[in-house]
């Protein structure tokens, strides 16, 4: 993340190796990129999360549809 958080954490020490990959057309879409709290019994490796904009095009017409926000 921009913060430069650790995403690995061994018996040897801590690093940051794990990454997110966009396309350069995605830059600007790509709106947060974030490291997770470890979960160690699961894995020495923390969750990213991507959060990213998209615009959804559709034939189908929604209007009859009541949506949850």
């Amino acid at each position: 993340d921009i913060l430069g958080s650790f995403t690995c954490f061994t018996g040897n020490g801590q690093s940051c190796v794990d990454y997110c990959l966009a396309s350069p057309r995605l830059y600007n879409s790509v709106k947060t990129l974030s490291v997770g709290d470890p979960v160690l019994t699961i894995s020495d490796h923390c969750p990213l999360t991507a959060v990213v904009a998209v615009n959804v095009n559709t034939l189908f017409d929604y209007s009859d549809y009541e949506f949850i926000t």
